[in-house]
């Protein structure tokens, strides 16, 4: 992830505040202590990229979806929830963030181009910078629990129907991300870090694995919504989703 797209984030982190505290004053939000202990484990999470960047956006970003399933897995229903779908989801995403992160960080192509060049090249940003890119990007990682929480509220046949295709779609969506990633590692260490891929899904779509995680998104925003029992926790369920949806277009639009 680029710095610019890191301050995407950051300033959608910084929007999410005054929309966060208006849907809470609304009653849209889960219980405090878990609403507390998403924020503290999220930030907590992203405070590594104050070394660098790169680990506040890559594993920050898995572990506090993680840390989200956790926090959430205590408090659900023990049985009949359809956000127990969507925790697994939360949970297998962001072990594979971290776990394909971990990858690239041993390959010394990928570490030499996407690491050391920007250094190289002077593209280093302040303290302070990095410190409000880290909280911002942790405020909005920490919103994720909004649309897990919410989807356990799900009852009567449309919702738990539109709840469950919320989750089967956000684990869809990993999937094809997963499959996506693979066949690019794969490609990549085999011809170079510079090599276009062009083979599997990369024949039919030029950012599969883009298209993967925004479908991930679209399926958690659905699953939160589904349950929703007022319009402040469908905003609440629909903020951090829709704010990766448009990081995602952003990047997209920067690689064309």
């Amino acid at each position: 992830v680029t710095l610019s797209s890191g301050r995407a984030k950051a300033a959608a982190g910084t929007a999410l505040c005054a929309a966060t505290a208006t849907s809470l004053a609304c009653g849209g939000a889960p219980k405090a202590p878990l609403v507390l202990g998403s924020l503290g484990a999220s930030v907590a999470c992203t405070l590594p990229g104050l070394a660098d960047a790169h680990l506040a956006y890559s594993y920050g970003y898995g572990s506090a979806l993680v840390c989200q399933s956790a926090l959430a897995s205590a408090s659900l229903p023990a049985s009949g929830s359809w956000a127990r779908l969507l925790l697994c989801a939360y949970w297998a995403y962001g072990v594979k963030v971290c776990l394909f992160q971990a990858a690239r960080d041993v390959r010394p192509d990928y570490v030499a181009k996407a690491l050391l060049a920007p250094q190289a090249q002077g593209r280093r940003s302040p303290a302070r910078l990095k410190l409000h890119v880290c909280l911002a990007v942790g405020l909005l990682l920490s919103a994720f629990i909004f649309p897990l929480s919410s989807a356990a509220g799900a009852s009567g046949a449309v919702r738990e129907a539109a709840a469950a295709a919320g989750a089967a779609l956000a684990l869809s969506g990993l999937a094809l991300q997963t499959v996506a990633d693979a066949q690019k590692y794969r490609w990549k260490a085999r011809h170079g870090a510079d090599a276009l891929v062009s083979h599997g899904l990369w024949s039919v779509s030029r950012h599969p694995n883009f298209a993967g995680e925004m479908v991930f998104h679209v399926g958690v925003m659905l699953a939160g919504i589904a349950g929703a029992t007022s319009a402040a926790a469908a905003l609440l369920s629909a903020l951090a989703p829709s704010a990766f949806l448009g990081v995602m277009r952003g990047a997209t639009r920067r690689l064309e």
